[in-house]
């Protein structure tokens, strides 16, 4: 047996040879190779890249064909960094090489480094390498490129060739491949902010990865440290041939900042917070026939912690809760996705709107739109989305109004739910929704949608409570007044479609109204309650109809103050002034719209009731109507049937107040008839306007007073009937600008024996004239009513007996007498009938004369008195002529006249007449009756009468006036005044003096 020593001898040489080779390989692998793969490594970066590279380490096993490299560094020459690795790790199996196969035992990337940076939108750091690369290049001859490119040419068709015959991948296995906390940098400076971030650490753990066929395929686990905490993990299964990846993909607490920070400069908000997490199963394959198909199972997606707030804004407008999608499911190319719930968590949405009425979410949305994309045809394989549920579930929406003055505030807790939601057409999605206001208030709806291929909408809504007071800011707008309380409700259907716009039936209530006066701190208007029954509104028909509205305890204040403004009037604030129309807009053509067509069944009115208070008057009137209870009939715009008025109430204590007619509410100036009778009213409580109209304070009395208004085709004609009993004028009061009216008379001549005043105050106008007003025109009526009472009080004494004025208001006599005709004592008799009647008045009887009248007819009478007494003493001897004109010459010689007698006997005997015949002597004639009336009236006119003598008669005839007033028992002597002798002139025969009236004392 040979021994190992001679064996040893024998093989020495060979021995030796293998034992150099072993070395000289053994020095070549562990130190030649590494030594010129990191020089060459180094000088290529610098030669190519322009890159500053260093290597701590690079080693190689040529036994195991195991390499690593260690601490490997690489910068550009501007010292920034492009790349560093802690340590790569490669474990070749040289046996497969025999088989012309490759595979990797190991792979192992420790620690990778990669920087990149983008500096605009074509230079980054890529390409400036590559830009480097392709400028460091040998240049090649023409020949060689010729070459290059025939050689090219001819391998690209042979590799078409190939891969025609056989499309797999080159053989490569890979047993094991990890790469550990491995990161990436980024920085993008072409945004206006640069942005950066580190995507790392990475980690990656692959078990037998190949490119030929295996049933032992996959990623067995990839886990990724994204900034601010966030994580990627990947763990599949895959194969490169034919291409599949099969897994489950989870990302948990990324932060949206980090891409917010990357578009911030283009978006008109500020992303403070803001988490994604989802996690799903997936598949994807890529096959040549088919082509690619991705299946998404077990999809879940939460976005939460939300914080975003507008540019320029103080408070966040999207904050809180979170958005979570359950067990969803996405298939391609079928495009068919599918959830079990999408829901809306706890989330708040404040929207608020500007001083110009513009809504921050409409400005947000606004910044993203763009120009229009072209339409495009209808994909032939459309989108076929499921979701089992959609909810919202406690969401905060906070909606302040700044366009008004004081920003309106609303805050609304949301809670909805939507089922089988789906893009099909026709799909009925059962839905139910409750909103809470913060301010009191519920609503709930439950209904039935209907999105495709028109919207459809039918639920049954229930409005609880909802309290009025937020919207005391549009009310500060427009008016000085506090919206104390008011609680809105509502049970109504809802239904909006494609042939019904909207229609709404349900029944209205307002509680609880109430209305503050600002400025007196009072309660303006109140209502206990008004309720609308049966409310059917559609916009579609244009018609609106309400069964019933009822107003319950309904009360209005009305104040006017020292200057003669109203509380409502001050109340209400100037409108704005509206910004001007552009000069360039186009007048709206005229359209003829369907009028609204609005139909009320009947108006009940109980227990309504008003203060009135006017300071404008000398002292303040108050007075107050409650229990104010009625109903008005039905209404319809489409008729022309008046509605009918029916309510009574109550005035002050004891008074009445009756409010009856019909009218028409939408054109009133067509056909209108109302009638107002105010029964049982005091006086007193009026002195206030009676100071002001015509200075005199009412002490007592009770008024009635019926203001029936007809108006027709806007022609008024309004009859006022004011009946006061009992009436008594107190004090005068000096006042400004009151008419300066003889009440008393006025009052004495309209009260009757019962001590009532029935007054009839008509009144007419057109309404549409812009100078007719109805209280100036009530005022001005019954002025000219008083002014013609007592300035013709006798046509109103003439009216109580059916006569007229100029019948008794004067009485006649013949001059110089003082006697009472007969149609005189007629007149009388009516005059009393009508003094009777008006117990309050007494009668002036006036003392009238005429001088010259009077005076001749007292002479004549005084002659004629004289002869008549001559003409009893003497005896009738003779004829009577004869008798009287020698009474006459008697009276004639004594009173001493002239002419004298003789004188006057001449002038009354003719003279012989010439015609008579020659040689014949008629003696003269006296005419006795000519001389005897000369005679008379020289006698007449020299009768002396004085003015004691006129006076005394106008007192006889005064006195046998009142005598026969007083005779007929009919009047009290205490009633009749004398006036003072005054002349009169003398009309046809007869002298006549008017009586006078005054108030009796």
């Amino acid at each position: 047996m040979t021994s190992f020593k001679e064996f040893v001898r024998q093989r020495r040489r060979f021995l030796l040879w293998t034992a150099g080779l072993v070395c000289l390989y053994s020095l070549l692998g562990f130190v030649a190779l590494p030594w010129l793969v990191e020089r060459q490594l180094v000088a290529t970066l610098q030669q190519r890249l322009g890159a500053n590279a260093s290597v701590e380490a690079i080693r190689f096993n040529p036994f195991t064909f195991a390499a690593s490299v260690d601490a490997l560094s690489v910068h550009s020459t501007a010292g920034e960094p492009l790349l560093s690795l802690q340590r790569l790790y490669v474990n070749v199996e040289p046996s497969r090489l025999l088989l012309l196969k490759m595979r990797l035992a190991e792979l192992r990337i420790d620690t990778l480094q990669l920087h990149y940076s983008r500096y605009t939108e074509t230079d980054n750091t890529v390409a400036r390498l590559a830009q480097r690369w392709a400028a460091t290049a040998a240049p090649a001859s023409t020949t060689e490129s010729e070459a290059t490119t025939e050689a090219e040419a001819t391998a690209e068709s042979t590799s078409n060739e190939a891969v025609a015959q056989d499309d797999a991948l080159f053989p490569l296995e890979i047993g094991r491949f990890q790469y550990l906390n491995g990161s990436i940098h980024y920085r993008d400076e072409v945004p206006q902010t640069d942005f950066s971030t580190t995507l790392g650490p990475l980690n990656i753990d692959v078990a037998n990865l190949s490119t030929l066929d295996s049933q032992e395929k996959g990623i067995k686990d990839l886990v990724l440290q994204i900034e601010q905490d966030a994580t990627l993990t990947w763990s599949s299964q895959f194969g490169l041939s034919p291409l599949q990846f099969t897994g489950h993909l989870a990302l948990k607490n990324f932060s949206l900042t980090t891409p917010y920070r990357y578009l911030q400069d283009s978006l008109p908000f500020v992303l403070r917070d803001g988490r994604v997490a989802t996690e799903f199963d997936y598949f994807f394959s890529i096959d040549q026939s088919a082509g690619p198909r991705l299946e998404l199972s077990n999809l879940g997606v939460q976005v939460s912690a939300l914080d975003a707030i507008e540019n320029g804004a103080a408070a966040a407008f999207l904050a809180g809760g979170k958005v979570t999608l359950e067990n969803g499911s996405f298939v391609y190319p079928n495009l068919r996705a599918q959830a079990a719930a999408l829901r809306v968590d706890g989330v708040r949405l404040d929207l608020v709107r500007d001083a110009q009425g513009v809504l921050n979410l409409q400005r947000l949305l606004s910044s993203f739109t763009g120009e229009a994309t072209p339409a495009v045809d209808e994909p032939a394989n459309p989108l076929q989305l499921t979701l089992n549920e959609f909810a919202l579930v406690n969401t905060t929406v906070n909606f302040t109004d700044s366009s008004t003055q004081t920003p309106a505030v609303f805050s609304v807790q949301t809670q909805a739910s939507l089922q089988n939601f789906t893009l099909t057409p026709g799909a009925v999605l059962p839905f139910n929704a409750s909103l809470t206001l913060a301010a009191g208030g519920a609503l709930s709806a439950q209904g039935k949608l209907q999105l495709f291929p028109a919207l459809d909408v039918d639920t049954m809504l229930e409005l609880a409570d909802l309290s009025l007071k937020p919207l005391q800011p549009y009310l500060d707008d427009v008016a000085q007044l506090t919206l104390d309380s008011g609680l809105l409700g509502f049970t109504a259907r809802l239904r909006s479609n494609a042939s019904e716009a909207l229609a709404w039936q349900g029944d209205l209530t307002l509680n609880t109204l109430q209305l503050l006066d600002q400025q007196r701190t009072e309660t303006l208007l109140s209502l206990a309650a008004l309720r609308a029954d049966n409310v059917d509104l559609s916009l579609t028909n244009k018609r609106l109809d309400i069964s019933e509205l009822v107003l319950d305890a309904l009360y209005s204040r009305v104040f006017i103050d020292e200057n003669g403004a109203t509380n409502i009037g001050q109340a209400l604030k100037p409108a704005r002034p509206q910004a001007a129309a552009p000069t360039s807009a186009k007048p709206a053509a005229d359209k003829a719209a369907t009028p609204f067509a609005i139909t009320l069944g009947r108006m009940q009115i109980k227990d309504a009731s008003s203060a009135f208070t006017d300071r404008n008057l000398p002292i303040v009137f108050d007075t107050k109507m409650h229990a104010l209870n009625g109903e008005v009939s039905g209404f319809s715009s489409n008729s022309r049937q008046p509605i009918r008025l029916d309510l009574e109430g109550q005035v002050d204590d004891f008074g009445l107040v009756e409010i009856k007619g019909s009218l028409t509410p939408l054109e009133f100036t067509r056909q209108t008839k109302v009638a107002l009778a105010f029964t049982n009213l005091a006086l007193p409580s009026i002195t206030p306007y009676a100071i002001k109209f015509a200075g005199r304070e009412i002490a007592e009395g009770k008024v009635d007073v019926t203001l029936d208004y007809a108006i027709a085709n806007s022609e008024l004609q309004a009859s006022n009937s004011v009946v006061l009993r009992d009436l008594r004028l107190g004090p005068k009061v000096d006042y400004p600008g009151a008419m300066n009216l003889p009440l008393d008379l006025a009052v004495a001549l309209l009260k009757n024996r019962e001590g009532v005043i029935d007054l009839n105050v008509p009144l007419s106008g057109n309404v549409n004239d812009p100078q007719f007003d109805f209280g100036p025109a009530i005022r001005q009526a019954i002025f000219n009513i008083i002014v013609n009472i007592v300035t013709s009080p006798f046509r109103l004494l003439g009216s109580l007996i059916g006569g007229g004025e100029e019948e008794i208001d004067s009485i006649r006599f013949r001059p110089g007498r003082s006697d009472l005709a007969l149609p005189e004592q007629e007149k009388l008799q009516k005059l009393l009938s009508a003094l009777a009647q008006r117990p309050q008045l007494a009668l002036t009887i006036p003392a009238p004369y005429d001088t010259a009248a009077d005076t001749l007819a007292l002479q004549e009478s005084t002659v004629d008195a004289r002869i008549a007494a001559q003409l009893t003493l003497d005896a009738p001897t003779a004829q009577l002529p004869e008798r009287r004109l020698a009474v006459l010459e008697a009276l004639y010689t004594a009173a001493m006249l002239t002419p004298t007698l003789a004188e006057l006997r001449v002038r009354f005997t003719p003279v012989a007449s010439t015609e008579a015949e020659v040689g014949v002597e008629e003696a003269p004639i006296l005419d006795a009756l000519a001389y005897t009336a000369s005679l008379r009236e020289h006698l007449i006119a020299a009768e002396p009468v004085n003015d004691a003598q006129l006076q005394s008669l106008a007192r006889e005839r005064q006195s046998i006036v009142s005598a026969y007033f007083v005779a007929s028992g009919e009047i009290e002597a205490k009633r009749l005044q004398n006036a003072d002798v005054t002349t009169a002139e003398l009309e046809e025969g007869w002298l006549s003096a008017g009586f006078a009236v005054a108030v009796a004392e």
